[in-house]
């Protein structure tokens, strides 16, 4: 499928997989995130053999809890697959039984009309195979011993007969469910991404074929009203213009305002992130210390005592001994015991910074999104009232600039603090520093400090909550200067667009005019076969106009049956 080179599929992370010790769960998460805050559709798996006997509300409901953010923004593009269902025996309940029951306890959930889709994916990988001849023995054993029989058949004497399997492929594939979802699917990626691409790519079209028709309209009335009147209400037009621009300055002044809001808030959580990780390995490290008082050896959970006690030879000295100084053998278990806390405190800050960062990029896409939406507003009513001026004071029809605001133009947050790191990284690169912002998992590392007495090694476990907190603060710092660039560039952007879409339009109309002053003045003679020529050019501009608003009216007919027939699928 060409037309999906540019996407990617990506195979996010499931609740067993958070826990499991044989991942990068920090990476999977990282990923997992990234990805549910910029995808255009998302296909959520659910294993039939769950939900088989009865309606598995608490496997579901601890699905939902984990991703509810992302569900609630995204309810449109959102997909159950009850995958499995080949596993179906003749004493389960039917299959639209369970996608019935599915269906009401996801509505529960608060997911509307939800997009339910049975399928057999075994099913349909081996029916691929074998169309495209790429089956092994194995895959062919497979499904003779699994599928076949629901495609045995009996001749008019009542004999069997097996098809062949490269005949019976087209067939199971269907019965499979894979076409199906993936027909819906590709119809939410065209919706969502191929149809606002192109109705943005119109729009665009439109607003310069308007400008050129305005320009026309306006340079032919400019030729058939009395010299004088026309320099009159040019001169007015100067002082409109002049006056839309102190409007623009006083927007943008709003704008800085809300844009030190967003910074606030995004600084507000980041200091969130760093008192809360801050407290949390001050427990793993006063439990340390408490345990370590009482010499225990117990460590049913794992927590970081656990941890040295399992890997390093611990021991105390005498009973009035600081239980924040614990002590060790020999160089080498000392270093042992700075390597595991580093290896047990560094995932637990990523994983409070990765909750972090989602969160402010969540919120702070919505804000930005209403930032965008209200620069909009405002300089489109400025432009509003230009356009009313021009058309009122020469009597002629003249249509609203639209400010736009282009979808594919539009950068995430995402994008623009991958940008930031990358230039981050490049610099250091450069510096040769190693440090890679908020993506290294080396970042919280810290050096922790052993002395050497007589017979022991010692460390200072608040010397080492100390370094730590350090390494947060200087994280903390680093992230916040970021993040403040990030929204910066971003709100100066958008604000700019709309800044330079009120003016290309104020400007145009001023030099057209200051043009027309010259040419009335020198050609007023041949005022006839200009404006003959002026309105043939128009004539073709409306005519081009017609062609873009009829592609429009078919963009939008053709989006509202794929979406229809999506919805068919779905029933």
């Amino acid at each position: 499928m060409p037309f999906l080179s540019g996407f990617k599929l990506i195979d996010t992370p499931g609740p067993n997989e958070w826990e499991s010790a044989s991942f990068n769960t920090i990476a999977l998460k990282q990923t997992a995130l990234e990805v549910l805050r910029t995808c255009n559709a998302i296909l959520f798996i659910l294993d039939y053999t769950s939900f088989k006997d009865n309606t598995n509300s608490e496997l579901l409901q601890e699905l939902i809890e984990k991703r509810s953010d992302f569900l609630a923004q995204n309810r449109g593009k959102i997909y159950f697959v009850l995958n499995k269902i080949d596993i179906k025996s003749e004493k389960d309940r039917p299959i639209d039984d369970v996608i019935k029951d599915l269906k009401n306890t996801l509505i529960g959930f608060g997911i509307p009309e939800p997009m339910i889709y049975p399928a057999s994916a075994w099913k349909g990988l081996l029916a691929k195979l074998i169309q495209k001849k790429i089956a092994t023995p194995e895959d062919k054993a497979d499904f003779k011993n699994f599928f076949i029989a629901k495609y045995i058949e009996e001749d008019e004497d009542g004999d069997i007969v097996v098809p062949k399997l490269k005949d019976i492929a087209p067939k199971a594939l269907e019965d499979s469910g894979i076409t199906t979802i993936e027909n819906a699917v590709i119809q939410t990626v065209v919706n969502n991404s191929g149809w606002n691409l192109l109705s943005d790519v119109l729009a665009i079209f439109n607003k310069s074929a308007q400008s050129v028709e305005e320009t026309l309209i306006t340079e032919i009335r400019g030729w058939e009203v009395e010299f004088e009147a026309l320099q009159k209400e040019i001169d007015g037009y100067k002082q409109h213009s002049d006056s839309a621009r102190q409007k623009v300055a006083i927007v943008k002044k709003s704008v800085e305002e809300q844009k030190q809001i967003l910074i606030n808030k995004f600084n507000q959580g980041v200091n969130q992130f760093a008192e809360k990780a801050k407290k949390e390995i001050a427990v793993e490290i006063n439990k340390v210390a408490k345990n370590s008082k009482k010499n225990s050896s117990k460590h049913k959970e794992k927590t970081l005592w656990s941890l040295l006690v399992g890997a390093v030879t611990l021991f105390s000295g005498h009973s009035e001994s600081d239980p924040y100084k614990i002590r060790v053998k020999d160089k080498k278990e000392a270093e042992k015991v700075g390597k595991l806390i580093n290896q047990y405190c560094t995932p637990i800050i990523h994983n409070f910074w990765l909750d972090t960062q989602d969160s402010l990029v969540r919120e702070g896409t919505k804000i930005r999104e209403g930032l965008v939406q209200k620069i909009q507003q405002e300089i489109q009513a400025i432009s509003d009232k230009l356009s009313e001026y021009i058309g009122q004071s020469l009597e002629v029809d003249i249509n609203t600039n639209p400010i736009q605001f282009p979808k594919f133009e539009f950068s995430g947050i995402d994008a623009k603090i991958q940008q930031q790191q990358e230039v981050f990284t490049k610099t250091k690169k450069e510096t040769r520093k190693k440090s890679r912002c908020c993506k290294s998992d080396k970042v919280y590392e810290v050096d922790v400090d052993y002395q050497e007495t007589i017979s022991f090694y010692e460390i200072d476990l608040r010397l080492t909550l100390q370094g730590i907190h350090q390494k947060i603060d200087e994280q903390v710092e680093r992230n916040q200067g970021m993040l403040e660039r990030v929204i910066q560039k971003q709100v100066s952007e958008d604000f700019w667009k709309a800044e330079r879409q009120i003016n290309d339009y104020i400007n145009r109309f001023q030099f057209q005019f200051d043009q027309l002053l010259k040419e009335r003045a020198t050609r007023e003679i041949e005022a006839p076969d200009i404006v003959a020529k002026l309105e043939n050019q128009r004539i073709k501009v409306s005519e081009y106009l017609n062609e873009l608003i009829s592609i429009q009216e078919m963009l939008n007919a053709w989006r509202v049956n794929t979406y229809f027939s999506n919805k068919l699928l779905s029933v």
